[in-house]
């Protein structure tokens, strides 16, 4: 289930982003400025940058360029491989809005950097240039910093230059100044008034509980259910799989329902570690196998606080749906064996009982919820009966 593509007539949210850009721009004239926009996936990154393209492509005073690195490393070998073709990708879109470009191609990445530069500092000599730059942070760190050494730190010190970065996973160790003290701002799932918002634009005749408590506000499932309201289970499904077919290649995850079913505990607890997989049935030469792989495919990262691993939002979100729904026995089930192991726990760790305790009354809290919403149901049956 592939996400829907950009439509403008049905943006919402993320004014407050946009804000952001233009505030940016307005200030680029004295100094450059880096905006980076993260979010887990499926929160509508790529449907940002898109609008901000939309919005401001074609304006006085701006030129405008975008890149996807997803894209452009899909067929790269190595690092050299990257950096090529993200210069000859912005050399072509500077051609393109300026009608020409004078740095050569045939000459190495280093030379072509600086002669690329030289390109923006021609054509910011009256207008700003905004650069727009989707799937940064799945990009490996060392292809990140080898385009920061040809080109990418030379490009952000430049004035009039305003560079807007979105992506999902680790942030880079960026060693220029401009990248690394770039303001770092989260999205966040859509709010009840910009469902609603959405839901008036489509005309549509849904309420904003419901697709709340199915997409958890997630931007890519929000439109993926709001095009097929018939079948949620499936669009859950769907955007499941879209995600797990679109790890790296290199994945070796052959089977992603199979994942889905055999590692449903990831969706159940808050946050694992290797010894609270185990204690719910993982082996641990295979814990440590599948959280190295979580961690490499950027759907999972280690929060000091919480004491363990904590999956991607939406990722967490959605398969917890999916699992109440396709594998309802299971899913209470798992969650009946974390209460009872938190609870055991914190007897056994008086030192840190209150963490316990409280990952304890989740998982109940979650068993509750899934009664009441059996016994909500049977009711609505009678009622109708």
């Amino acid at each position: 289930m592939e996400p829907q593509p950009y439509n403008k007539d049905r943006f919402v949210n993320r004014k407050e982003e946009v804000m952001a850009v233009k505030a940016a721009l307005d200030s680029a004239v004295q100094q450059s400025r880096v905006l980076a926009f993260t979010g887990p996936r499926g929160s509508g990154k790529t449907w940002l940058i898109d609008h901000l393209e939309n919005e401001f492509r074609g304006q006085d005073r701006i030129w405008c360029v975008k890149l996807n690195f997803e894209s452009l490393r899909a067929e790269t070998r190595n690092e050299p491989d990257f950096v090529r073709k993200v210069l000859q990708a912005f050399a072509n879109a500077l051609a393109a809005i300026t009608g020409k470009i004078e740095a050569p191609e045939r000459i190495s990445p280093t030379r072509w950097g600086e002669w690329l530069i030289q390109d923006v500092r021609r054509i910011t000599s009256e207008k700003t240039l905004l650069v727009l730059l989707d799937s940064v942070y799945e990009t490996p760190e060392t292809c990140l910093n080898a385009l920061e050494d040809v080109f990418l730190g030379a490009l952000v010190a430049e004035n009039r230059v305003v560079v807007i970065m979105a992506g999902q996973g680790t942030y880079p160790l960026w060693r220029s100044r401009e990248l690394a003290r770039a303001s770092v701002i989260p999205l966040r799932p859509f709010q009840a008034d910009d469902l609603q918002e959405l839901l008036e634009k489509r005309n549509i005749q849904l309420t904003v509980d419901w697709l709340t408590d199915w997409t958890g506000g997630y931007a890519l499932p929000v439109g993926l259910l709001v095009e097929n309201p018939a079948d949620p289970v499936a669009m859950i499904e769907g955007t499941l799989t879209h995600i797990l077919d679109n790890l790296p290649k290199n994945s070796g995850l052959p089977n992603p329902l199979r994942f889905l079913k055999d590692y449903m505990v990831l969706a159940v607890l808050r946050v694992f570690d290797e010894d609270r997989l185990e204690a719910l049935g993982i082996k641990r030469p295979e814990v440590s196998q599948l959280i190295d792989q979580l961690l490499q495919w950027d759907l999972a990262a280690y929060q000091r606080d919480m004491r363990g691993y904590v999956l991607d939002e939406a990722l967490h979100y959605l398969w917890g749906r999916w699992a109440r729904e396709r594998q309802k026995e299971r899913w209470e089930n798992l969650h009946q064996s974390a209460s009872e192991l938190y609870q055991k726990w914190a007897r056994d760790y008086q030192a840190t009982a209150q963490f316990w305790l409280t990952e304890n009354a989740y998982h109940t809290k979650q068993v509750a919820s899934l009664a009441q919403s059996v016994n909500s149901k049977l009711t609505q049956e009678v009622n109708h009966g």
